[in-house]
């Protein structure tokens, strides 16, 4: 069954994950520590507005 990918949440969590590697190649970041430091920094301080902010590689 095909689902529209604005419907599916896992399309989207997949979409803004390789979105997050991109953007971090793009600026010359490791993408893969990269990804590492953004899930720990979240795990530990969650999905405050001001910690996001922080964690964009721009």
């Amino acid at each position: 069954m095909y689902t529209h990918p604005i419907l599916n949440p896992r399309a989207k969590a997949t979409a803004a994950c390789f979105s997050l590697l991109v953007s971090a190649d793009m600026n010359k970041l490791n993408p893969e520590k990269y990804l590492a430091y953004v899930l720990d920094r979240l795990r530990k301080e969650g999905l405050k507005e001001d910690v996001i902010e922080e964690l964009l590689p721009y």
